[in-house]
């Protein structure tokens, strides 16, 4: 990377969006190469921009071909492999998915021949290089014109061949690329594979370093060799290896189990094959550097003494000239320093922790579950605590993270925000409004934990896995807690299933029902045999991954216990909508009150005035904003007064506030106060023009509202005695005038014969008329101006002229040029006062009802007013 351009659109990507790389690019074709008997063979496994795969030269199949090689089980393995995307629909064509799949990835659920449908399958798609490939000449290339740090070769003045070990990717340009634009190709392309390899690496490293497993193996000398083995096969095709070795030694502490030697041998055409040998070795002079690399002695650990240093020595074998030895290949100088990096880490990391006392930690773990057990028990009925608490415990001891929060129960929905308000420092968690997509958990691989599973009110915990360890070597205490869940083991394949599902799903079935069943239900997918060796290494599997999660599960247990029983506290207290204490409970605490000698309670009693009509016009999900605003006052305006003032929520739109300690006088001017921060400010409200979307604001809309509110039925002074019905299938038209009509008959006025005649302004004043009336009589707003005026106007107008909904709101919102409007409506309340200092009232219960006497005289003497003990108006 010399020049300064390389640094351009190389960080993300991938062989698909190579073509945005530069408008000089034509399409860029990628191939896998293997030399064989009969010379090189090659096959398509990509072509950016794609086109139908039947164009190609290979994979398309003959007629017959599926019969003739699996017979009966032909529709069946046509069907899945549609269903999968590997074949296509229209034409017995091999798809750029099947393409690109390798055979340790390929599943389609058809038990022990789903290895035998890749190999018939992928035989057609390998072919010999011919020269309107390049293939030929690119091979030629490599065997007899290699040269140093060249990767490409110019195939035409445009068209270019890029190298990585066994893959090979043509390029063809527009015109002839520029020395830059080749650069900036070979730097991607490089790219890509690294980070390739980089995923490989951290999958393998993460599951090697895990406690449990070197706990469980009787061998950890093999085990130690079976990482690295894992290491080794994923460099495979990168390098297109043909054969390594590796060995580690140390000159003194064998108690560590890490001397002895690996080999792995990568033939074509076949898997690989391993062998190990328990004594370390040297390996001795490279013959021919193009094709191998060797390195003696490089130190995985330093010590003071040689006792305690460990060393590694490697060899490398490649099929491809030049494609193994860093010398030649940047890709494979970066393979042999994290190989390097990840087996530092399992000498420095994981060993170390491995002497220590497994009973010791168990203990304490067990003492500090039952401290956090009490210490939601003293959270009372606080739910957002309580989540809180082991969200704390579970990001920091197992680094899982974005957590998500969905329940069905809205109240306790209501109550975790309820209480998220009252704490001061910022919430870990998001409630969600819906549950995440199954698509979406898989993408972003999110995990999820049911924590309630009671009837009507599941609630589910979403959150992702760590998703790498520590970049640091030294820190074994930061390495061991960053180990990923998901990256236990070193596989590729287990039960033939590709590691990486298998464990997901493991997971995902262990954190959401029993994990016995979950062991079931894994040995039904995988459809493996009963004593065969894929359900001892399941089950084996099974036992790691249980036992390092288990703290986990510990986690997730006591936090389901917690909640419930802070939700069993909390709906013995808590009016589950506002937060308030429900009535119950805060006559008990007036009673508790009431019962101390020599202290002063004064009670009020408040009531929403014109709430029905909010709820018959809007909805009743507005209604309740209202009475979360109300609740919310009320707070607001006894926070000064600390343990001394109490909100409750009686009932509907009933609402009470007592306040301990004050005499009538002072009481009456306190609850003064209280009545004007509760009603004098006003509250925002949008009505929408457009669209309306439901959110936690006030938000009305406005085309709904006016449909409801011209209704003879709702808000007038009448309602109550009006019948009117909508007639299935009206015309907006018919509707209106049968309105129109409704209206002119309860004022006692004639008809003309037939209804006809009707000047439609007559009809349009009469209504606009009505409309208006109801704002100003339910006091909906202060005033109803002149813009307010126009909309509802122009809604009768087009009503009228037969529009529908949909094209009124887009003429609205043209006409006034804007999506919606602000306007200000104000908390009706009427209440009254009593106070346990008035000579009649002797018990809570006789308290109550003066209170409620009171609001209702506030109520009759024309609402929004506040009735003080005596009978008077204070406000």
């Amino acid at each position: 990377m010399n020049h300064p351009l390389a640094s351009v659109a190389v960080k993300e990507g991938s062989i698909e969006n190579l073509i945005h790389l530069s408008q000089n690019i034509v399409d860029v074709r990628e191939f896998l190469f293997q030399p064989s008997l009969n010379g090189p063979l090659g096959k398509w496994i990509g072509v950016v921009p794609s086109f139908p795969e039947e164009k190609l030269p290979t994979g398309v199949l003959e007629s017959g071909f599926m019969e003739r090689v699996f017979g009966k089980k032909a529709p069946r393995v046509r069907q899945v492999l549609q269903s999968h995307g590997f074949l296509s629909a229209q034409h017995d064509v091999l798809t750029w998915r099947f393409r690109r799949s390798l055979p340790e990835e390929f599943e389609l659920g058809l038990g022990s021949i789903d290895h035998q449908v890749f190999r018939r399958l992928d035989a057609q798609l390998w072919k010999p290089f011919t020269f309107e490939q390049g293939g030929e000449e690119f091979l030629s290339f490599l065997d007899g014109k290699w040269a140093e740090d060249s990767t490409d070769f110019a195939r035409t003045p445009t068209e270019r061949w890029f190298r990585q070990g066994a893959h090979l990717v043509a390029v063809r340009f527009h015109s002839p690329p520029s020395g830059e634009l080749l650069e900036l190709l070979n730097v991607k392309l490089r790219m890509i594979r690294e980070e390739e390899l980089l995923e490989e690496f951290r999958i393998i490293t993460s599951s090697g370093t895990d406690t449990a497993s070197w706990r469980r193996e009787s061998n950890r000398q093999k085990y130690f060799f079976d990482v690295a083995e894992g290491l080794l096969k994923s460099a495979r095709y990168v390098l297109d290896l043909k054969s390594c070795e590796l060995s580690v030694y140390s000159e003194g502490d064998e108690s560590l189990y890490i001397a002895g030697t690996l080999s792995v041998t990568f033939p074509r055409d076949m898997a690989p094959h391993s062998a190990f040998e328990s004594s370390p070795r040297r390996f001795g002079f490279v013959k021919n550097d193009k094709v191998e690399f060797c390195i003696n002695d490089a130190a995985l650990r330093t010590a003071a003494t040689l006792d305690d240093s460990y060393f590694l020595s490697l060899r490398l074998e490649s099929w491809s000239p030049g494609a193994a030895n860093p010398q030649f290949n940047p890709l494979a100088d970066r393979f042999f320093r994290m190989l390097l990096d990840a087996l530092s880490k399992l000498v420095d990391g994981v060993l170390p922790i491995m002497r220590r006392e497994k009973t010791l930690n168990d203990l304490r773990w067990r003492s500090f579950l039952d401290i956090v057990r009490l210490q939601g028990r003293e959270r009372g009925e606080n739910l957002h605590l309580i989540l809180s608490d082991i969200l704390v415990l579970l990001k920091r001891f197992f680094h899982l993270e974005q957590f998500y929060l969905f329940t069905e129960d809205r109240d306790v929905a209501a109550m975790l925000q309820y209480f998220a308000q009252e704490a001061s420092q910022s919430s870990l968690y998001t409630i969600l409004e819906k549950p995440l997509t199954p698509g979406r958990m898989l993408r972003e691989q999110f995990v999820m934990m049911p924590v309630r599973k009671s009837s009507g009110s599941q609630t589910n915990l979403y959150f992702t896995l760590p998703g790498a360890s520590p970049s640091s070597s030294t820190d074994v205490k930061a390495y061991q807690e960053g180990t990923a869940l998901r990256n236990i083991l070193n596989k590729s394949h287990i039960g033939g299933k590709p590691i990486g599902e298998v464990l997901f799903f493991l997971i995902t079935e262990c954190l959401s029902v029993n994990p016995r069943e979950a062991m079931k239900n894994l040995r039904r997918r995988l459809d493996v045999k009963n004593g065969g060796k894929d359900l001892l290494e399941l089950e084996a599997f099974g036992s790691t991954l249980l036992q390092r999660s288990s703290r986990v599960f510990d986690l997730f247990g006591i936090l389901s216990d917690n909640l419930e029983s802070g939700l069993a506290y909390m709906r013995g207290r808590r009016d589950n909508l506002t937060g308030l204490y429900n009535r119950l409970y805060f006559k008990t605490c007036l009673l508790q009150n009431f019962l101390i000698p020599g202290r002063s309670i004064g009670l009020m009693f408040l009531d929403m005035d014109h709430f029905k009509i909010f709820n018959d016009s809007v909805s009743h999900d507005f209604g309740d904003k209202l009475l979360m605003a109300l609740s919310e006052r009320m707070r607001e305006a006894l926070r000064p007064l600390g343990g001394e003032g109490l909100a409750g929520r009686f009932g509907g739109d009933e609402f009470c506030l007592s306040v301990m300690n004050r005499d009538i006088a002072t009481f009456e001017h306190l609850a003064t106060q209280v009545f004007q921060a509760i009603t004098c400010p006003a509250l925002e409200v949008e009505f929408c023009v457009g669209e309306h979307q439901d959110t936690h604001d006030l938000s009305i809309n406005l085309i709904g509202f006016l449909h409801r509110l011209i209704r003879p039925d709702i808000g007038s002074r009448q309602a109550s005695r009006t019948e009117f019905r909508d007639k299935p299938g009206q015309k907006p038209q018919e509707r209106v005038m049968d309105i129109w009509r409704h209206y002119h008959l309860m004022n006692g006025k004639s008809l003309p014969q037939n209804g006809k005649g009707i000047p439609a302004e007559r009809v349009v004043t009469d209504l606009v008329t009505s409309i208006e009336d109801k704002i100003l009589y339910n006091q909906m707003l202060k005033t109803v101006d002149d813009e307010f005026r126009e909309l509802i106007r122009m809604f009768v107008i087009l009503q009228l002229k037969n529009w529908r909904t949909g094209d009124i709101r887009k003429r609205m919102g043209q006409q006034f040029q804007t999506s919606g409007f602000q306007r200000e409506i104000s908390l009706k309340v009427s209440a009254g006062l009593a106070h346990s200092g008035e000579d009649r009232l002797r018990s809570v219960d006789s308290l109550f009802k003066a209170a409620d006497d009171r609001s209702y005289l506030a109520k009759q003497n024309g609402r929004n007013r506040l009735v003080g003990v005596d009978g008077l108006r204070l406000a």
